[in-house]
């Protein structure tokens, strides 16, 4: 640690005098912000503020007067004069960094610099009371000093199934820093082995990764955190077979591509090609790759093969519309090998679409009813909760306005017959039941001498009323018969019908 080491002696006189301090009195340091033994630390540049006050054990504080406080360095330069009077306390302008606050405590508030590290002492009356060591430290940033993978570094490039060493060196700086060793995805790199060397102020993150494959290429990063975040990277790439990952099922669809996820450190295949492969789907998982026939082999170019990516990871995309369905094998082959994956392709089943409208709410939802075996279809319908909540909400409005109208409608007919029958009734009670044409003539009488029809009596109407309620299913047919008389003309005109 650089800097030089200051020495502050706090000198306490008592000034002879009226009124002045008895020799006797025993003074102390309290420090209320600090233990025994304790000690501070602090950066450079950096403001500190330490409170204390005066402590006697045989001398009340109202005889503390005509005391002054002094703070000096090695070199003599006062850091703190302060002038205790029984009334008040004065400090001095000319060195600010002490003052007098009003609880009667002192406080001194000093910009330190590296010239400040080291020990603090304060005295009383010329006695050492107290010591605080002061560190002050300058921050300094850590530094790497290495980071190689595989001795290498920049770039390294190792096999496939080797095992890797990835190293940082760095200088942990102030306050010392920690290291970490990180992957593409910025997680921590396992396992790993933290060593100090004997110099305190290096440090060493060591970690191994065995049976590499393709999936450990990439960048890997150094970390070093402390008083600020330095990073450094490296690249690993592993070269061997491809690495292929194939779901286990995929449905074939003329207007969709299929994909896989193809980790290969090139894009140069020297062969790739679908096998067809005489399983069923049940035993996909646990066939032996030799004892699995072979029937057929479709290149990859003949079903429209596109790579995507960079390496090493990459995306392959095939149509699968020549593929039969069944259980399949990818074939992938570079110069350092080959790769197989097995994946089972299936058709979905063939479905209907069913649009359901309503016109009047403007609502519309489609269905896909889906298929059963032994050839006996079985609609279900895929509807989402809100859409059938909308569906059975829009049914019941459409329900409640067909039997309004209906109810109307059947309730204004039974009105209209009801009052049709009522006028009928009282128009029989009124005219003479009909006769044959020879009676007619020989009692009918000139329109000119017939009598106006009295109005009928409650009692009467009354009577019509019921009349009309009990022969209700009646009225159409009386009305057919009155109406059929041959004689509906004579009828229609002796009642003043047209």
């Amino acid at each position: 640690m650089k800097g030089c080491y200051l020495a502050f002696a706090v000198i306490f006189a008592a000034r002879s005098g009226r009124g002045s301090v008895k020799r006797s009195c025993h003074y102390d340091f309290v420090f209320p912000t600090l233990k025994q033994g304790d000690g501070i630390v602090s950066k450079e540049h950096s403001t500190i503020t330490i409170p204390f006050h005066l402590n006697s054990t045989d001398c009340h504080p109202s005889s503390y007067e005509n005391v002054t406080i002094t703070l000096k360095g090695n070199n003599g330069t006062p850091y703190c004069y302060i002038e205790q009077m029984k009334d008040r306390c004065q400090a001095t302008p000319a060195v600010p960094e002490c003052k007098c606050l009003e609880t009667g405590d002192y406080e001194l508030q000093k910009v330190v610099d590296m010239s400040d590290n080291g020990q603090w002492k304060w005295l009383v009356q010329g006695t050492l009371r107290r010591v605080v060591l002061f560190n002050i430290s300058r921050p300094d940033p850590p530094r790497i000093r290495s980071f190689t993978v595989s001795r290498r570094n920049d770039r390294a490039v190792v096999l496939h199934n080797s095992s890797v060493t990835i190293k940082c060196i760095i200088d942990k700086g102030n306050p010392p820093a920690a290291v970490h060793i990180l992957d593409k995805m910025g997680h921590r790199v396992t396992p790993c082995m933290p060593r100090d060397t004997g110099n305190t102020h290096t440090k060493i993150e060591t970690c191994t990764l065995h049976n590499v494959t393709c999936r450990n290429s990439g960048t890997y990063t150094c970390e070093a955190v402390g008083a600020d975040t330095v990073t450094k990277t490296v690249s690993l790439s592993v070269e061997g077979p491809p690495q292929i990952s194939a779901p286990v099922e995929q449905h074939s669809n003329e207007m969709r591509a299929q994909d896989f996820r193809v980790c290969s450190h090139t894009k140069d295949f020297t062969e790739c090609f679908f096998s067809r492969r005489s399983v069923s789907k049940t035993d996909l998982q646990k066939m032996a790759q030799k004892d699995s026939p072979r029937t057929s082999n479709i290149d990859c170019a003949r079903l429209n093969w596109t790579l995507e990516g960079t390496p090493p990871l990459l995306t392959a995309s095939v149509q699968t519309a020549e593929m039969e369905d069944g259980a399949w094998e990818l074939t992938l082959v570079n110069a350092m090998g080959k790769t197989e994956s097995f994946f089972f392709l299936y058709a979905p089943e063939e479905t209907t679409d069913l649009n359901i409208s309503f016109a009047s709410t403007g609502y519309s939802k489609e269905f896909i009813p889906d298929k059963t075996s032994n050839d006996q279809p079985e609609t279900s319908f895929l509807l989402t909760g809100a859409g059938f909540i909308t569906l059975v909400s829009n049914g019941v409005v459409v329900l409640l306005i067909i039997f309004l109208v209906i109810g109307i409608a059947v309730r204004r007919k039974g009105r209209r017959s009801r009052r049709a029958l009522l006028e009928d009734l009282l128009l029989q009670q009124r005219r003479p039941l009909p006769q044959p044409p020879q009676m007619q003539q020989r009692h009918q009488i000139p329109r000119t001498h017939q009598e106006r029809p009295t109005q009928p009596t409650a009692f009467q109407a009354m009577v019509c009323v019921s009349n009309a309620v009990s022969n209700e299913r009646r009225s159409e047919s009386s009305e057919s018969d009155i109406y059929d008389n041959p004689n509906e003309e004579h009828y229609k005109g002796a009642h003043g019908m047209p």
